[in-house]
């Protein structure tokens, strides 16, 4: 794997350099067309039964529920209510200008109000990224989203069935693209990434601290007029090394789809499974030294009954299947998994008002569990 990652390194050397070489001569300039772009989002959410952040007890924001406590540990387990703003995002991106040797260049910096557990927002950058190409290439450089299992659900909770089936995150990586077109809309695409090794950016963590980073690749089909919408059919790797104590292979694999049939009936949805990825949104617990392995499934189906109203129906499971005894006094999740069901009004195109209803139900290692019903509601206005 580490020859591959020089080969990558090699060849991205190999492309770029005489293509800057020849772009010397043409500067960027201010007449360069900027986009701004954005949501503004406003969220009360209610609940009947204590939830938490990313299986992290200390995290009790209201903005993005994804586990149900443990009922025989949390005590008083109480309900809840809440409004928060912090989903708000706006976002610049650089339109693609094409230079003189048909090089194109553009890029995006994109930023929410995440603020977790206080109503004091402040910016958080999403994504940042400069991308460039020519022909049928690419090349990215800053935070995306992940290569690996990369679609994402329909929902309005900000945490998007993370640690209930859903890997996909942001990192920072770099990343070279194939997109060979052919037909009406349609084309093959191919993603590998060299991304940062963690959801941080400190030494020590047990990803960095490894001197290795993560390998995402994706191959695809897609298809831009299929029926309803866009087809998309692909798999997905990851490959890395965690350092717990010793140096362990982390691995992924994912399978996506995206097939719009009918606009009553579109379904969206991946299956997964990996091991020692506590870094990509599985309950894989880093207690467990690298080598708990997780089976994940999430599935979203949409059906746009007119052009101002359409209903999303979910559900989504992450399944860790322990394999070495836990530390006493480790919180460590058995299976999680969400049921949601969400209606959604567009008045107007660019306006949702949307309520969404989930039913969170979470085992805990040892024989613990905790179900709790949540109820979000969104007005959103994209711009």
């Amino acid at each position: 794997m580490k020859k591959s990652v020089i080969v990558f390194l090699a060849l991205v050397a190999f492309i770029v350099t005489p293509l800057i070489s020849n772009a010397q001569e043409e500067g960027v300039t201010s007449k360069f067309p900027i986009k701004i772009y954005g949501l503004l989002w406003g969220n009360g959410v209610w609940g009947d039964s204590e939830t938490d952040l990313l299986n992290n007890l200390t995290l009790k924001s209201i903005n993005a529920p994804t586990h149900a406590v443990d009922e025989a540990t949390v005590s008083p387990n109480d309900g809840y209510i809440g409004f928060t703003a912090q989903n708000t995002r706006l976002g610049f991106q650089v339109m693609d200008h094409t230079f003189n040797n048909g090089i194109y260049a553009g890029g995006k910096v994109e930023f929410d109000f995440w603020n977790q557990n206080t109503n004091q927002f402040r910016p958080r950058m999403r994504l940042g990224f400069v991308k460039f190409g020519k022909g049928i290439w690419s090349f990215e450089g800053g935070q995306d989203w992940d290569v690996f299992s990369p679609l994402l659900p329909a929902t309005t909770n900000a945490a998007i069935l993370w640690m209930s089936g859903n890997l996909g995150f942001r990192r920072p990586q770099m990343r070279f693209t194939i997109d060979y077109k052919f037909g009406d809309g349609a084309g093959i695409k191919y993603d590998m990434a060299v991304a940062n090794p963690g959801n941080w950016d400190i030494i020590t963590q047990p990803g960095l601290d490894t001197s290795f980073p993560d390998i995402q690749d994706s191959l695809a089909y897609y298809n831009e007029n299929f029926m309803a919408g866009k087809l998309y059919l692909g798999v997905s790797t990851l490959f890395g090394k965690r350092n717990y104590g010793r140096k362990r292979n982390i691995w992924g694999y994912s399978l996506s789809l995206q097939v719009p049939l009918h606009n009553y009936f579109q379904l969206v949805g991946e299956v997964a499974y990996s091991k020692g990825t506590s870094d990509y949104m599985t309950n894989a617990s880093t207690d467990t030294n690298g080598t708990n392995k997780v089976f994940s499934v999430w599935a979203n189906l949409i059906s746009k009954w007119t052009g101002w109203f359409e209903t999303v129906v979910g559900y989504g499971l992450d399944d860790p299947k322990r394999m070495v005894p836990i530390t006493a006094g480790v919180v460590n999740v058995n299976k999680n998994q969400m049921i949601l069901g969400a209606l959604k009004f567009h008045p107007v195109k660019p306006l949702t008002l949307a309520v969404e209803y989930e039913n969170i139900r979470t085992n805990y290692v040892g024989g613990g569990k905790g179900t709790a019903n949540v109820v979000l509601f969104s007005t959103i206005y994209a711009f």
